[in-house]
């Protein structure tokens, strides 16, 4: 959990149950492995009026001079119980979550806000961003600051609604950033605002911690959000969130959460798949031409009383059944697809890649590959793969042909000076 500045651990607390705030304890939180946690002789209980409950306490205390509600979690050490804190929300008294507005700062946002003339005209800063309804939110409106300000974007809701409606719209937005930058986007601060006009801090809640201060190449990013283009890439992406479920969700989370080789490679294939069967279906091809055909025709016309399975041959001849294109026709047209520049930029022999791509990725999904036999190819197989993808999620966001054309640039020159001198980088 990252904690803010006003936050220093350890501290003396006085605190309570949330459904019996009237019978206090003392108690200290302390820092454990990077996480709060009370340690109070007071014990805490699964049972709640008399009935076991799977569900986290809920504990109220006073922190920097504000109440706070904090989701507690019943652990043990040395068989000493002690409270682990999993969410703080720093300003409130009671677990009503109902909010019309939150303000949120994400690692990188700055940087995908700066401006490149390759994004096209420049954005005014001030225009709000309408942001598409998705699955478990409806729609809402984002505000996000200019070039060179803090990284705090806010949503407003036309309505109070629950703090996982806003969660969602954040989701999306955390991870376009992390797709933009291509490293995984932390939240460092939330805010949520009452109806009220009370003000609740979220501590918690998060998928990624922070990595501290990197310095990053905007010039280096998949895409950028200043340019007039920036409401398309927007809804675009939003859209996508459920559209094209899970091509995205696939991609950010092998960077938020890089597995084995394997298991990356194939997850980009399945997305590649699905990507190409929604927005760029190949037709079924027929087997045979009217030319080829004709023949066999006539010489099929001359079997006198033809048996149930000869009937149904003939059949199938004479309707000249198409044949369902496999996987490697349908990547092979997905990728050509790209703007022929784009493919040179990346530096990946295209030819080369899709043989082995094709070839590792039957082995890991259907036949098991012997020991040794990818050895030093999977790591250019799924970078390449993961390049071209991340382009053709690109285009169909609509980044301008000049952005396009930087960011396969900087992937060529990344993984091109890893692994030059191989098959999939010559």
């Amino acid at each position: 959990m990252y904690l803010p500045d006003s936050i220093n651990l350890p501290i003396e607390v006085e605190w309570a149950r949330l459904d019996n705030p009237t019978q206090m304890h003392g108690g200290t939180l302390s820092d454990w492995n990077g996480e709060p946690r009370l340690d109070s002789e007071a014990q805490l209980s699964f049972l709640q009026d008399g009935v076991r409950s799977s569900a986290p306490p809920w504990i109220i205390t006073t922190i920097a001079g504000q109440p706070t509600v904090m989701r507690a979690s019943i652990r043990y050490e040395s068989g000493v119980q002690f409270l682990a804190i999993t969410e703080m929300r720093v300003g409130a008294s009671d677990l009503d979550s109902n909010f019309v507005s939150v303000s949120a700062e994400f690692e990188y946002t700055s940087e995908v806000l700066k401006y490149r003339s390759e994004d096209g005209p420049m954005r005014s800063p001030s225009t709000s961003l309408d942001l598409p309804a998705l699955s478990a939110a409806d729609a809402m409106v984002l505000h996000y600051p200019g070039t060179g300000l803090a990284g705090t974007i806010e949503l407003v809701s036309t309505s109070p609604v629950a703090l996982e409606t806003f969660e969602a719209h954040l989701r999306a937005f955390q991870d376009l950033i992390t797709f933009a930058t291509r490293r995984p986007s932390a939240r460092l601060a939330l805010v949520a605002v009452r109806a009220s006009g009370q003000t609740v801090q979220i501590i918690g809640r998060t998928k990624v911690l922070p990595h501290g201060p990197v310095h990053l190449d905007h010039r280096e990013f998949t895409l950028r959000l200043a340019g007039t283009n920036t409401e398309q890439i927007v809804e675009r992406w939003w859209r996508g969130v459920v559209d094209l479920r899970p091509i995205l969700q696939v991609f950010v989370g092998a960077i938020y959460q890089p597995g084995y080789i394997e298991s990356d490679l194939l997850a980009a294939a399945a997305a590649m798949e699905h990507f190409s069967n929604l927005l760029h279906p190949v037709p079924p091809r027929s087997k045979l031409t009217a030319a080829q055909l004709e023949p066999i025709k006539t010489a099929l016309e001359t079997v006198a009383s033809p048996d149930r399975e000869q009937l149904e041959l003939i059949t199938r001849v004479f309707r000249n059944e198409r044949a369902t294109v496999g996987f490697y026709g349908r990547i092979e047209a997905l990728v050509s697809t790209l703007d022929s520049n784009l493919r040179r930029g990346t530096h990946i022999d295209i030819g080369a890649w899709l043989v082995s791509f094709v070839k590792m990725r039957n082995f890991i999904a259907h036949e098991g590959s012997p020991p040794g036999a990818f050895d030093g190819e999977l790591g250019p197989v799924r970078d390449a793969t993961r390049s071209l993808l991340a382009l053709l999620i690109a285009v169909h966001l609509g980044v301008p042909q000049a952005a396009l054309q930087m960011a396969a640039n900087a992937l060529g020159a990344r993984y091109g000076s890893v692994y030059r001198g191989g098959q999939i980088y010559p």
